[in-house]
Parts: C-alpha cells; sequence; structure tokens
C-alpha cells in the first residue's frame, strides 16, 4: 500500500514538472519571437523604441527565471531573512513567474504584447 502512494507521488511530481518545463519553453519561445518581430518592425519608427525595450526585459527576466515547484504554490514565500533569524519574512514571487502567469492567461499584458505586434 505504501510503495502504490510513493509510485503515484512520485508520477505526479514529474508530471507536474515536465509540464512546467514544457510552459516555459513554450513561453520563452514566443516571447523570443516577438522580441525578435518588434525589434525588426521597429527600427525604422523611433516611437516602437520604447517597446523594444519594454520586450527586451520582459526576455531577460523570462530567460533568467528559474521555475520552481513552490512557486506555483498560491501561498507566499517564506524565507528566513538572516541565516540565523527565527522571524520568517514573507518574499514575493520572483518576477520571471509573474510574466509568466500573466503570459499564459487573457490578461492586459498579453493583449499589450499582442498590440505592440
Amino acid at each position: 500500500m505504501v510503495v502504490v502512494v510513493v509510485v503515484v507521488v512520485v508520477v505526479v511530481v514529474v508530471v507536474v514538472v515536465v509540464v512546467v518545463v514544457v510552459v516555459v519553453v513554450v513561453v520563452v519561445v514566443v516571447v523570443v519571437v516577438v522580441v525578435v518581430v518588434v525589434v525588426v518592425v521597429c527600427c525604422c519608427c523611433c516611437q516602437w523604441s520604447v517597446a523594444a525595450s519594454v520586450l527586451e526585459i520582459l526576455h531577460k527576466l523570462l530567460v533568467e527565471h528559474e521555475v520552481k515547484p513552490e512557486h506555483f504554490i498560491d501561498e507566499p514565500c517564506i524565507d528566513f531573512v538572516q541565516p540565523r533569524s527565527t522571524t520568517p519574512a514573507v518574499m514575493s514571487k520572483p518576477p520571471g513567474h509573474t510574466i509568466l502567469v500573466h503570459l499564459t492567461s487573457d490578461s492586459a499584458m498579453l493583449k499589450t504584447v499582442r498590440f505592440s505586434l
């Protein structure tokens, strides 16, 4: 009975990790394509240079983001401020995670990125 439970838990964890990795790869590829298209289109247009810069920043944050399962829990991340501290501090989720969430849902950010194309 215990072995079955352990196997089920391991399978569920592996499936979740694979899904998260696939979503991250798809989003990074989409952002790279969007950045390339925007930069190519914006070369001649000064008014779009801000949009291109913003997309470059978004791309940088997404590329540097390391997906962790705890980012997908709705509870706030808790970490200790100092190594010897016993008082936990609530930390926000990484910016790359927030961008991923906004780009994988029907959000204002996604609509803005689509509009900039």
